[in-house]
């Protein structure tokens, strides 16, 4: 893998592991504010250089698939997702496309 390409799966995989709020080298009272800020990047519409769109951009990742997948995961499925490849976070079981992940939605809002 290209080196920048790796730099940004690492940056990636270090938000995914603050939002769990796991392998942090802080005092245990300072966790739940990194865990808020993590998620606060996650939730981030900014798209310059570093933010988490353009690191999903620039690792050819489906934004929406990968913000729903990491905000809706247990600390412990997080702690297993921080090691996946790059790819796998787009995979099963988020959606692809934001489109995908409404009509998801859809479904399980009307019972099906």
């Amino acid at each position: 893998m290209n080196p920048e390409l790796n730099l940004w799966c690492h940056v990636l995989q270090q938000a995914i592991w603050d939002v769990a709020g796991i392998k942090v080298k802080l005092p245990q009272k300072e966790i739940p504010r990194l865990r808020r800020s993590a998620r606060a990047w996650f939730l981030s519409s900014d798209e310059t250089p570093g933010s988490f769109l353009w690191i999903c951009h620039t690792l050819s990742l489906e934004s929406a698939a990968v913000r729903k997948r990491v905000l809706t995961a247990s600390p412990t499925a997080l702690s297993h997702m921080a090691t996946d490849t790059p790819s796998a976070l787009n995979e099963n079981p988020t959606f692809n496309s934001a489109q995908e992940a409404e009509e998801e939605e859809n479904k399980t809002a009307v019972g099906f």
